[in-house]
């Protein structure tokens, strides 16, 4: 994800800007025999997909937030 201008998001129909949240859920977990306290990320993605125009096909053809993961470079970037 990446700072963008507010000229570039989406609105709605009473010009608001449609943007998507972000949170963290606490988890416990045990490394080594220490609880580690950590974060895991939640993304809500509600208010881009009321926007969204339903997309035709099957549910395995479709795409997904897993894909949020893909790494996106610029012209100048690489792996």
């Amino acid at each position: 994800m990446c700072m963008v201008d507010d000229k570039d998001v989406p609105r709605d129909r009473s010009g608001h800007l449609v943007v998507n949240g972000a949170g963290g859920v606490k988890k416990t977990k045990v490394v080594n025999g220490q609880e580690k306290i950590l974060q895991r990320f939640i993304s809500v993605l509600i208010p881009t997909n009321e926007h969204m125009l339903e997309l035709p096909g099957a549910q395995d053809t479709l795409p997904y937030v897993g894909m949020l993961t893909a790494p996106h470079l610029g012209p100048d970037e690489e792996l």
